[in-house]
């Protein structure tokens, strides 16, 4: 059962990566990645920190 959960959430986890990849094509709205911030766990946020840091 363990092992079955960790294969979907591969599969979920490619599913994100995919999406960013049309993205960045221009086959999807950046906005789909805001839209999918719940089923893929990625919250982005903005960081001053990592800001200055870069």
């Amino acid at each position: 059962m363990v092992l079955w959960i960790s294969a979907v959430s591969v599969v979920v986890r490619f599913d994100h990566y995919r999406l960013l990849d049309r993205v960045q094509r221009g086959q999807a709205d950046p906005a789909e990645i805001r839209a999918s911030r719940d089923r893929f766990d990625n919250h982005y946020v903005d960081s001053p920190a990592w800001r200055a840091a870069r």
